[in-house]
């Protein structure tokens, strides 16, 4: 018999965005209402210092106009509707701002706040998460830009920091022991507390034993499938970051030792 899944940490990626739109306050209310252990975003700053929840530098992708995040006040972003063709349910939803996301962050739950643009967002973030000091064990920031994330985790010593990666070479199928090395070595560098990694590599058990033995912590990005969860699972992994966060957790589930073994 098939030995239990190990219990596995499960992060909406940008909210529940599967079934809401992305980086909205339905997304990640209705991630915390399918029990995810966390909530992914992705935040940028506008023209007048507001951190806001968006991926692209634009906002074409997501919403009913096109503004440069950058080059334009919050006022005049919130006018936009963000629904993302997700249907009448959505309309009118606008781009909330990390504050208001910071809001809905239940006792046990996490943040993980991805940050998608430079040094500009420096102060503005050190100055919101140091108003929210009650939260700051409960938000995680990840990020690709190395340099950046170890500025702000100067600043938030108390906030955990995860470093981003994608393997260099994208023919390559795994996570080898030189790219684990180089991630070990740049983690305990800048004090960052584990990676956050592309789950279209696989990883042995071995290498995720080598990000414990450094006391780092380990994530990947993006599993849908409930097979990949499971083989992640098995080689020790934190968690993993899904756009359906119910279903997945419904999925595993059905593994626990505590499940009965049949669908929801």
């Amino acid at each position: 018999m098939e030995s239990p899944i190990p219990a596995l940490e499960i992060v909406a990626h940008r909210g529940a965005s599967f079934d809401a739109p992305e980086n909205t306050l339905a997304a990640v209310a209705l991630a915390w209402q399918q029990q995810s252990d966390a909530v992914e975003i992705d935040v940028r700053v506008t023209k007048d210092q507001k951190i806001v929840a968006m991926h692209d530098a634009d906002t074409q992708r997501t919403c009913d106009g096109s503004l440069v995040v950058a080059d334009t006040t919050y006022a005049e972003i919130q006018k936009l509707d963000a629904c993302n063709g997700k249907g009448k349910k959505y309309a009118g939803e606008r781009v909330p701002l990390l504050a208001e996301i910071l809001a809905t962050i239940p006792p046990s739950g996490q943040l993980f706040v991805e940050v998608k643009c430079g040094d500009e967002i420096i102060n503005p973030l050190v100055d919101q998460l140091t108003q929210h000091a009650d939260l700051q064990s409960q938000v995680v920031l990840i990020g690709f830009n190395s340099p950046l994330l170890a500025k702000i985790k100067i600043e938030l010593p108390r906030v955990a920091a995860l470093l981003c990666a994608a393997l260099p070479d994208k023919k390559s199928t795994i996570w080898g022991r030189r790219d684990i090395e180089n991630l070990v070595t740049t983690a305990k560098q800048m004090n960052f507390d584990g990676v956050d990694l592309d789950a279209r590599a696989m990883i042995s058990r071995d290498a995720v034993d080598r990000l414990r033995d450094e006391k780092l912590r380990c994530y990947f990005w993006t599993v849908d499938e409930p097979v990949r969860a499971r083989d992640l699972a098995r080689c020790g992994v934190d968690g993993v970051t899904t756009n359906r966060p119910g279903w997945l957790k419904s999925e595993l589930e059905r593994d626990s030792p505590m499940g009965d073994g049949k669908s929801p």
